[in-house]
């Protein structure tokens, strides 16, 4: 038989135009009627730029009752690849509906070639129908309450903020609180329902083997920058904390990563009838800097945030934190605060 999916919107029930599927072959496949399947992890075929209906047909194969297969789907006119991933894209690999290709369900042979139908719901993830590469902004702000930009300097052991440019921590403190608050941007003009995406295993990726879950995290990363002395060590006051610890890199400069669990529910904006809200998507988490081993003036830390997509905690803790390119990429503008003593 042939198989046509049908790709539609969770949350809307529209079909999906401008979608493209790739299906894969799987395991244990056994030949049928002399009919050898594919290498198993290896696209079959590939049905790009579905039409108005959201479905997927193929045709360059036939594929028996049985089979197992999994599929492809991407937000994109041409062929899924590992760089598909991007900041405006749904990608995923999914089982095909039920795991193996079904049984003809009538009750005599067809006289033409069967062309079975599946129906795969997508929940596109952040930033794909609205189109925007910033779709969550972040605010930093210290335990005043006071919002700092990006790319400021921060001072320990400063009474003023005429000495110190606005972001100062007072005389004598070496330890001090802040927060970050992340809120997703959408408004019920541009998605009136959802505005997520749902995690999914990476191992299913034939070309990523062994990735481990895919998630959307942020993540900070503590590097000294100036001095000798010891960086800050960053812990979670409330709210959502470091789920892998500080996982520290080898090299000259000391560079410690954290990560917080997965905020793709936090920051989902979720509404009922269109106006009802169940969900803001925002949140906040509060950290404590202990920087009292930065004991000279010459001493500087930089703290950088990433809000991630597709970001995988074993692959980064495997690999030293290292991110998997191909698949974790950045899904907003960095955010950089510096302290220095």
């Amino acid at each position: 038989m042939n198989l046509q999916i049908h790709l539609q919107n969770i949350v809307t029930s529209a079909s999906l135009s401008g979608w493209t599927c790739q299906v894969i072959w799987g395991f244990g496949n056994q030949v049928v009627a002399g009919v050898s399947p594919g290498t198993p992890g290896q696209i079959a075929e590939t049905v790009a730029n579905t039409g108005s209906n959201g479905n997927c047909t193929t045709s360059a194969n036939l594929y028996y009752a049985g089979w197992q297969l999994n599929i492809k789907i991407c937000h994109q006119t041409t062929a899924c690849t590992t760089s598909s991933y991007a900041q405006q894209e749904y990608v995923a690999v999914l089982a095909l509906p039920g795991g193996t290709v079904p049984f003809y369900a009538g009750t005599q042979a067809p006289t033409t070639t069967w062309t079975q139908p599946f129906t795969v719901p997508i929940l596109p993830m952040v930033g794909d129908l609205a189109a925007s590469n910033t779709p969550i902004t972040m605010t930093f702000r210290v335990a005043n309450g006071t919002a700092i930009a990006t790319a400021k300097t921060c001072y320990l052991n400063v009474a003023t903020s005429a000495t110190s440019g606005g972001c100062y921590f007072g005389t004598g403190a070496y330890q001090m609180t802040f927060s970050i608050t992340l809120t997703n941007t959408y408004t019920t003009s541009t998605f009136p329902y959802s505005a997520g995406y749902t995690p999914f295993n990476g191992a299913l990726d034939p070309l990523n083997y062994n990735v481990g879950q895919l998630t959307t995290t942020l993540q900070l990363e503590d590097k000294q920058t100036a001095g000798s002395d010891p960086i800050p060590q960053i812990t979670a006051t409330t709210g959502t904390g470091f789920s892998n610890g500080p996982i520290t890199k080898s090299g000259s400069v000391p560079d410690v990563i954290y990560a917080t669990p997965d905020l793709s529910g936090a920051l989902t904006v979720s509404q009922q009838n269109g106006f009802v809200t169940i969900s803001p998507g925002s949140t906040t988490i509060y950290f404590n800097a202990n920087a009292a081993g930065m004991t000279t003036g010459s001493d500087a830390a930089t703290l950088t945030f990433n809000l991630y997509t597709y970001y995988s905690f074993s692959w980064v803790s495997a690999n030293g934190g290292t991110l998997n390119t191909a698949q974790a990429v950045t899904q907003m503008s960095q955010f950089v605060i510096t302290i220095q003593r």
